[in-house]
């Protein structure tokens, strides 16, 4: 102002630097559903891609993830070896790491599911369409059925139990058997649905956590088939021991026996 080299902000500079920061924070939100958008085409294992002419069947887990089956069914086989379990630490020796993936074990671990993708205008890459509502934007929050696999938006799901209970006048509408609006199968909101969380969002995954102990507390493994009882394997363990056991001391009786009757 005063020749001193100074510059005198306008009006219009100073909207503009009071809107960057929002202008900043819708960027970084965007970016967020991209991100999660790109997720949800790949796989969780092995970042291949889950759409395209030659894809084979596409399996999710509890935590919402989305998996290759090909990919998973490998993993499993492989998931002794250090390739998965263990990292290369600075002193040159493999050291053994809690893997994202531990909790894939068998194929009880693992649900089959059917995604609807609808071509992208703006690039290659597919979005996932839900069948219902035909929309596929990347503010849609996606979930599928255990008993069916398919996957649909949340939102309407959460309509179906909040139209139903009223319909019903029950206080409990979770624990409803509704009809899956894709294909009919029924379902129990409580215990059946699982959201898709490729990036972990805290509140999706203590969803699914809630869900998955639930199944958990009825002896069901994630695919709804009966957990392997342990116990059995225990007793029948503690049944071989004893018998075994008696063997030895019947045979131990017998050695008695023979020596008594020679020192007669």
């Amino acid at each position: 102002m005063g020749n001193d080299g100074g510059t005198i902000a306008k009006r219009q500079d100073i909207l503009s630097l009071h809107s960057y920061g929002k202008h900043g924070e819708n960027d970084r939100i965007q970016i967020a559903h991209d991100d999660e958008c790109s997720d949800l085409t790949t796989c969780a294992l092995s970042s291949t891609p889950l759409y395209g002419p030659t894809t084979s069947i596409i399996v999710s887990d509890y935590k919402g993830k989305l998996y290759d089956k090909s990919k998973v069914l490998k993993y499993m086989l492989e998931r002794d070896s250090s390739k998965y379990d263990s990292v290369d630490t600075r002193g040159g020796e493999d050291k053994k790491m809690s893997s994202p993936f531990s909790h894939l074990r068998s194929l009880r671990d693992i649900i089959d599911v059917h995604i609807s993708w609808k071509d992208n205008l703006y690039g290659a890459v597919p979005d996932i369409q839900c069948p219902i509502t035909k929309e596929s934007n990347s503010n849609t929050v996606y979930a599928y059925l255990r008993p069916c696999g398919c996957i649909i938006s949340f939102k309407i799901l959460e309509g179906l139990v909040k139209h139903f209970g009223e319909k019903d006048n029950k206080s409990d509408s979770l624990q409803n058997e509704i009809d899956c609006p894709n294909c009919g199968e029924m379902f129990c909101f409580k215990y059946d649905v699982v959201l898709l969380n490729p990036r972990d969002v805290p509140e999706r995954t203590e969803f699914n956590e809630r869900s998955f102990n639930y199944l958990q507390e009825l002896k069901l493994t994630h695919s709804k088939k009966p957990m392997k009882n342990k116990k059995k394997k225990k007793d029948k363990s503690k049944a071989d021991d004893a018998s075994k056991s008696r063997k030895r001391s019947y045979k131990t009786d017998e050695t008695t026996d023979l020596t008594k009757k020679t020192k007669l």
